[in-house]
């Protein structure tokens, strides 16, 4: 799952949302659930739903408004930038006149820089792009700027002050495509002119990785080579100028996967046919892996009914408390079917959905 990660509302919390999973069989299923990490106990809760689903992408904060940039949703890839209310509603922001699918995604200040991504002409993403979109969130408007050296996607991307670091990434070519090891600095003058030259190539060639910047260093993790998914570490000392591998993981860091920086800790959430998030801390070197999301159930609302689904295949149990803690409603509930409750049976306010199956538990927070 290819789900937006950011800082959570609370201290050491994240915020994981939207995102696209695929089944075994069918096609990709756009997410619009937004849940609420603790990142000490590990408790994930479902905090809201966005207003409609969007993939990828990246939360800028500027003066206390968030906005998504560079997201990918149901075939047009970075299309629009967004306003993202406390209620987790996505305002129309911009609408990008070169979107392409999977960018690398670097900001400073109002400013997000979009390198590269998938075009699309009348057709699915084939076609790798050297250009380069600004978004400035304080004008909500979109410009081009200089173009990358080379056509490409599915870059990492890190920014410092005037600097812009991308590396890895690929180039789509028919068929196939072709996996870079290259890093580029790109030295910005103003806001539509960048400066690109090149720094030493990482020892692999691989594509969909993540870059961030912690101290003077920047780390460089996951994604896909001709090898497959990749569990690597690397790590670039621009004082030494030499890239040294930090460690492995015990899984690998598939390709779309979305991270956060947090306190000198990178925390790596879903990607391609994962549901894990991952933490690496620079400083001990140290990594861990658990379960991203649990998966056995989801709940909608409607003006007549909440409606609560399992997605486990074995039987599962379901409370409901109010506010004070409690429980209003308690039932079992059939694997793979859904169960609804009328709204007037719960008083109005706040209540907790508890959700037990398979030895795994679900909770959400809503409003009735």
């Amino acid at each position: 799952m290819n789900m937006i990660v950011l800082e959570g509302p609370e201290e050491n919390t994240l915020t994981l949302m939207g995102g696209t999973s695929t089944p075994p069989t069918g096609s990709a299923i756009y997410h619009t659930e937004a849940y609420t990490l603790d990142l000490i106990s590990g408790e994930l809760v479902q905090a809201g739903t966005l207003t409609h689903p969007i993939g990828s992408g990246t939360v800028v904060n500027y003066s206390g408004r968030l906005y998504v940039v560079g997201t990918y949703e149901l075939g047009f890839g970075s299309k629009r930038a967004y306003r993202l209310g406390d209620d987790y509603s996505l305002t129309d922001a911009g609408e990008n006149p070169s979107p392409a699918a999977f960018p690398a995604i670097g900001s400073r200040d109002s400013l997000v820089y979009l390198i590269g991504g998938e075009r699309a002409e009348d057709g699915p993403f084939t076609n790798s792009s050297s250009g380069v979109m600004v978004y400035n969130i304080a004008t909500e408007s979109w410009s081009k700027c200089t173009d990358f050296p080379t056509s490409i996607a599915y870059s990492g991307a890190a920014m410092s002050h005037d600097s812009l670091f991308v590396v890895g990434g690929s180039v789509s070519k028919d068929p196939g495509e072709i996996f870079s090891d290259k890093f580029y600095l790109g030295t910005i003058t103003n806001d539509s002119t960048i400066s690109w030259s090149q720094l030493p190539n990482l020892p692999i060639a691989v594509t969909g990785g993540k870059c961030a910047l912690i101290s003077s260093d920047l780390f460089f993790f996951g994604g896909y080579s001709a090898n497959g998914l990749l569990g690597q570490v690397w790590k670039y000392s621009f004082q030494s100028g030499v890239w040294t591998q930090e460690i492995s993981a015990p899984i690998g860091l598939a390709q779309t996967s979305n991270f956060f920086a947090l306190g000198g800790v990178l925390y790596v959430a879903g990607g391609i046919s994962s549901k894990s998030i991952l933490s690496y801390e620079a400083k001990t070197g140290s990594i861990s892996v658990s379960q991203l999301l649990p998966q056995v159930g989801s709940v909608t609302l409607s003006e007549c009914c909440l409606s609560i689904k399992s997605h486990s295949d074995k039987m599962g149990t379901l409370s409901v408390y109010n506010i004070k803690g409690e429980i209003e409603f308690s039932a079992s509930i059939e694997p793979q079917s859904q169960l609804s409750i009328n709204r007037e049976e719960l008083a109005s306010g706040v209540h907790i959905i508890e959700f037990k199956s398979n030895g795994k538990r679900w909770i959400q927070r809503i409003l009735v």
